[in-house]
């Protein structure tokens, strides 16, 4: 993914890195910001939590297909051997 601008910089805003924990902490827990429903929280949160969900989601969801993509050829070749092994 290429960045117009440098991603570290988002977090020279305290409100973003506040946003960000908030998301993730809802994500991974349930548990929302404020009491009530995802429509109670603020504005920001609710209009940002699922582009949050589905993209980490989707980050999730690739790297384990990379890690098996990876793993593949290692998991034949050990499989080679031990069938051509006698």
């Amino acid at each position: 993914m290429e960045f117009d601008f440098c991603p570290g910089k988002a977090t020279w805003y305290p409100v973003i890195v506040v946003l960000f924990e908030e998301l993730l902490v809802a994500y991974h827990t349930g548990l929302l910001p404020k009491e009530g429903t995802v429509g109670d929280q603020e504005d920001i949160f609710t209009e940002c939590f699922p582009t949050f969900v589905d993209r980490w989601q989707y980050r999730s969801y690739y790297r384990v297909w990379t890690d098996v993509d990876e793993c593949i050829p290692k998991v034949l070749e050990a499989i080679g051997k031990m069938f051509g092994a006698k």
